[in-house]
């Protein structure tokens, strides 16, 4: 009997690495999609630590700004949404250690932070991984234009 490799009998495992202040329908839509794709998987959502946050914007990430929520609320939510099998905290801006240890399978990124994240990429590849794009919706307002309505008053 010809033996089957260890990966083939498992959940695949995928990871997902964010700050996700302001969960919006975008985020609730994609992990949907997500786990329509893959059924048969365990959904691990990296949570960005607030001290990570921090950093990346004293390191002039453009498209944060300061926290609305703590982590503590951050990941409540999270856990809330149907499909989130886990939460872990992020102290590392690069994903590579996480994917690492989980053994992840599939890699979800949103394409602004493909560059920033050349090595995990690189890594989820030569595991025969698949890299998904997190896609952002026409129809759903992003954190960014949500902030502007809010802080701004525009329609």
């Amino acid at each position: 009997m010809p033996k089957t490799k260890r990966k083939e009998n498992r959940m695949k495992v995928i990871f997902f690495q964010g700050t996700f202040d302001g969960i919006n329908a975008g985020h609730c839509r994609a992990i949907q999609e997500l786990k329509k794709k893959y059924p048969q998987s365990r959904l691990v959502m990296g949570l960005n630590a607030d001290s990570l946050v921090g950093w990346m914007i004293g390191a002039g990430k453009k498209s944060q700004k300061r926290l609305v929520l703590p982590f503590a609320q951050r990941k409540e939510i999270l856990w809330s949404i149907k499909g989130v099998d886990e939460v872990i905290e992020c102290h590392e801006p690069s994903a590579l250690r996480y994917l690492q240890e989980l053994k992840a399978d599939v890699y979800v990124l949103t394409k602004e932070w493909q560059a920033a994240q050349k090595e995990a990429i690189e890594w989820i590849t030569a595991q025969k991984g698949e890299i998904v794009f997190s896609p952002r919706y026409p129809d759903i307002y992003c954190n960014s234009d949500i902030r502007r309505r809010i802080v701004e008053g525009e329609k």
